[in-house]
């Protein structure tokens, strides 16, 4: 459950806080998981310990472009809320802008 997920992160963020940007082995954060599946109250955790929001994985793509690309409206909303760049480009130079729209069909 949520609950128990943000208790054992706030463990792991206590015990190593570097844990809090460190990607995995394709350049995904912590923060790009939880963009990927709209888990906003990990997102809301991870922001307010101090992961970098704009950080790239291996594809050019942020927090964002993940939550964009995954259909995850109110995980985008949380993030552009405290500054993701709806602009940065990915190595295909897609925006998280651009990709919200085709997926979406709207702006």
């Amino acid at each position: 459950d949520v609950q128990t997920l943000g208790e054992m992160a706030t463990m792991l963020i206590d015990t190593d806080p570097e844990v809090i940007d460190k990607p995995e082995r394709h350049g995904w954060t912590p923060l790009m998981t939880a963009a990927e599946f709209g888990c906003l109250p990990l997102i809301e955790l991870l922001l307010d310990r101090g992961a970098s929001i704009n950080l790239t994985d291996e594809k050019g793509m942020t927090a964002l472009h993940w939550a964009c690309e995954m259909e995850q409206p109110a995980a985008a909303a949380a993030l552009v809320a405290v500054g993701a760049d709806v602009d940065a480009r990915d190595a295909k130079g897609k925006t998280p802008r651009a990709i919200f729209v085709d997926e979406n069909g709207r702006a």
